[in-house]
């Protein structure tokens, strides 16, 4: 049987017992019917992944001896913060769970002039759940060990008035752009920001390279709202990270 492998918010110290938290016990009892004695691996962002072992197992607990250090918490060799703007539904999710794959390392949802998507505050926390879900699931099926920070979704215009990182580069995805990737060499910080299906107005496109941020294209089509940010990661990851 292969080993599961789970993400785990609780502190992992090595040859100590733990208890799982509710939804892993729903996920490796349930779901996976697992039984004392059976190995799992869990994993962090804080303290890398473990080998360990379930010693008791009752329908609402789960406790393992966290035995053996895998993998130490990642250093990523590009640092990548996402800005991408809400799209609907199934979309969004594929959109999170891509980037989470690629090696993002922060991802903030943002609210801009052509977004479709109107959430109000209570569906916001249930959204920012969720997605943090889906982000786990896909450190868990990846291999990676450390999950992205996901924040609070923020406007357009604030994006330009947070207290953006002054060491990261600044790229706006955008059929109109005068940029390339190849324009640009030795990345090691990005802040990439990908618009909605409609596309960034003018005057946001002019808002954002008066902050200083650059005007990058995809090529000569025209990208879906999902596909653009995984297409730009996948770059990013070839010419400047830890892919290929």
């Amino acid at each position: 049987m292969r080993i599961p492998r789970v993400y785990v918010p609780t502190q992992l110290v090595e040859n100590t017992n733990c208890s799982l938290p509710p939804e892993t016990v729903n996920y490796l009892g349930v779901v996976l019917r697992i039984a004392v004695g059976h190995k799992v691996k869990l994993f962090n962002e804080n303290d890398g992944e473990f080998l360990s072992t379930v010693i008791f197992r009752e329908k609402r607990k789960i406790e393992v001896q966290v035995e053996k250090k895998i993998s130490p918490p990642e250093e990523l060799t590009l640092k990548i913060h996402l800005f991408l703007c809400f799209s609907k539904g199934e979309r969004m999710d594929y959109a999170v769970q891509k980037a989470t794959e690629l090696g993002v390392s922060e991802i903030t949802p943002v609210f801009s002039e052509n977004c479709d998507v109107k959430l109000k505050l209570d569906r916001i926390e249930n959204r920012l759940r969720h997605f943090r879900k889906v982000a786990a699931g896909a450190c868990e099926q990846s291999g990676r060990v450390g999950m992205p920070i996901i924040n609070c979704p923020m406007n357009f215009t604030d994006v330009w008035r947070k207290d953006l990182d002054q060491a990261s580069i600044k790229i706006v995805l955008d059929p109109r752009g005068d940029k390339v990737f190849s324009d640009f060499s030795n990345l090691r910080r990005v802040e990439l920001l990908v618009g909605p299906e409609g596309g960034f107005s003018s005057e946001e496109l002019s808002e954002a390279k008066a902050f200083g941020a650059s005007l990058l294209r995809l090529g000569s089509r025209v990208l879906r709202a999902e596909t653009a940010p995984v297409v730009a990661l996948s770059l990013l990851q070839y010419l400047y990270g830890d892919l290929g």
